[in-house]
C-alpha cells in the first residue's frame, strides 16, 4: 500500500515538473526578442581589450551586431557583405560589432586577421550575450537604432541595408561618430 502511494506521488511529481518545464519554455519563447523591442544592454571586451557597452552608443550610433563562429561556413560566406556594409557606412555613424561566442581568443584573433576585419570583434566567452539575444544558431545579424530599439533580426545581413539605414539615421544625433567608448574621432 505504501509503495503504491509513493509511486503515485513520484508520478504526480514528474508530471507537475514536466508541465512547469514546458510552461516555462513557452513563456521564454513568448519573451524572445522581436523587431521593435529594446535591445538588451551589454558590456563586452574586444580582441584589443577595450570594453564596449551598448548603452554608451545610444543616440550616437546605429549598431550592427553580428554573432558568428570561426567554424561556421555561413558566417564566412556573409563576411564580404558585412565588410562592405562596414566600409560604406562606418563614417555615417554605423558601428558594427562582430560577436564571437565561446571560442578560443587566439583562434578568433587569427580569423579576424585573415579576414582583415576593420570593426571590433567582441568576446562573449560565457555566451551571456548570446542568451540575452536568444541566439539559436550562427550567423545572426541584429540592427539597433539610435534609441536602442531592435530594427532588424536575421540570419543574414538585410538585403536592402541602405533603405533600413536611411530610415534609422533620424534616431541618432548629428556630430562625430562614436567608435570607441569615450573616444570621439
Amino acid at each position: 500500500m505504501q509503495i503504491r502511494r509513493k509511486k503515485t506521488m513520484i508520478k504526480k511529481g514528474i508530471f507537475i515538473f514536466c508541465i512547469l518545464f514546458f510552461l516555462n519554455s513557452y513563456i521564454k519563447a513568448q519573451d524572445s526578442l522581436k523587431v521593435g523591442s529594446p535591445a538588451p544592454d551589454f558590456v563586452l571586451k574586444s580582441l584589443t581589450g577595450e570594453e564596449h557597452t551598448l548603452s554608451s552608443y545610444k543616440g550616437k550610433n546605429i549598431i550592427y551586431l553580428n554573432f558568428f563562429a570561426t567554424w561556421c561556413s555561413s558566417c564566412k560566406e556573409e563576411l564580404p557583405q558585412l565588410i562592405t556594409i562596414n566600409k560604406n557606412y562606418k563614417d555615417q555613424k554605423l558601428l558594427m560589432f562582430g560577436i564571437d561566442v565561446k571560442e578560443d581568443e587566439k583562434k578568433i584573433r587569427r580569423f579576424a586577421e585573415k579576414w582583415k576585419l576593420q570593426y571590433p570583434v567582441l568576446l562573449d566567452k560565457n555566451a551571456v550575450l548570446a542568451k540575452k539575444y536568444g541566439l539559436k544558431g550562427f550567423p545572426l545579424s541584429i540592427v539597433i537604432d539610435g534609441n536602442g530599439i531592435i530594427q532588424y533580426i536575421g540570419s543574414q545581413p538585410p538585403d536592402k541595408f541602405n533603405e533600413i539605414f536611411s530610415k534609422l539615421k533620424s534616431t541618432i544625433i548629428q556630430g562625430p561618430s562614436i567608435k570607441k567608448k569615450n573616444e570621439i574621432n
